[in-house]
């Protein structure tokens, strides 16, 4: 992550301007815990 951050904050990589706002939303789970129930 930190190597991605140097590449952007240098200008290797593009930077996008949005015409709009927009909500980022990060560690996402879908589905459950994956573990089998044991009754």
């Amino acid at each position: 992550m930190a190597l991605r951050t140097l590449c952007y904050r240098r200008g290797w990589l593009p930077v996008h301007d949005l015409p709009l706002p927009s909500i980022g939303v990060g560690n996402l789970t879908v589905g459950g815990s994956g573990k089998t129930p044991v009754a």
